[in-house]
């Protein structure tokens, strides 16, 4: 999701250098973590909205760019303080400083009546999670204060404060991408799924309760906060398919 947020941030983890950006236009890294577009890029250009999505921090902004949507994320974080904090980028809260500092700019540009009109009518998408699962089994004292079905259930209600934050903030319509099968990447294939490299089932088990927890949980919020709009997208099914039978997808 992050188009570059990192880039101004003191962390070792950029993709602001190649081969990062071979195939985005112009040939260049921008500090996505992509050889093209990620998919805040995709989703704005499919909706007909704009090609490329700006990061808020490191970029000169213009009125276009406020008025049509900027990308508040940063790459490695996720919903717990511990996560942002082991590689040192942007922590949610933070991000939701960004976002009311965002919001103040579009009252000046706009006006308030305005302003509140193009956010509550915005799409906010919520992807994260997955590099919470990383620091759970690298930290060993997470490890020790709750089991994986805790953590899970924790990272519920940390995804369900953040949407209310965001709510209160004038958000209405939301999108929460759920946390994929992490364990069956290459890196926890190499650490953690033996010498076959399988997928690394003990972390799938926390994707999987976040996310069965957070089916219940948007239906919750959707009678609780009025005028309020969410779609859950759980990829963990549709992804396991296509890791488990390859030869059914070309």
């Amino acid at each position: 999701m992050d188009t570059g947020n990192n880039n101004v941030v003191a962390t070792t983890l950029r993709a602001n250098f190649p081969p990062y950006g071979r195939d985005f236009a112009g040939k260049k890294a921008t500090g996505r973590f992509s050889n093209g577009k990620v998919t805040s890029d995709i989703i704005a250009s499919t909706l007909g909205v704009k090609e490329y999505m700006p990061p808020y921090l490191g970029t000169k902004l213009t009125t276009h760019d406020l008025l049509t949507g900027v990308v508040f994320a940063s790459a490695g974080t996720g919903f717990d303080i511990v996560t942002s904090s082991m590689i040192n980028v942007i922590p949610p809260k933070k991000q939701l400083e960004m976002f009311q500092e965002y919001k103040s700019k579009l009252i000046t540009f706009v006006g308030e009546k305005r302003a509140g009109d193009i956010i509550s009518k915005a799409l906010f998408v919520l992807s994260s999670g997955s590099n919470d699962v990383n620091q759970y089994f690298i930290n060993p004292v997470t490890m020790a204060m709750m089991g994986r079905k805790a953590y899970g259930e924790r990272l519920k209600d940390m995804a369900s404060e953040y949407l209310t934050d965001l709510y209160n903030l004038g958000a209405r319509t939301f999108a929460v991408i759920g946390i994929p099968p992490i364990s069956c990447i290459p890196y926890q294939r190499t650490i953690a799924g033996g010498p076959l490299r399988d997928c690394a089932e003990d972390r799938n088990e926390i994707a999987m309760e976040y996310n069965t927890k957070m089916i219940d949980e948007i239906e919750r919020l959707k009678n609780e906060l009025p005028g309020s709009k969410f779609m859950f997208k759980d990829v963990y099914p549709q992804l396991m398919e296509l890791i488990n039978h390859p030869e059914k997808h070309g």
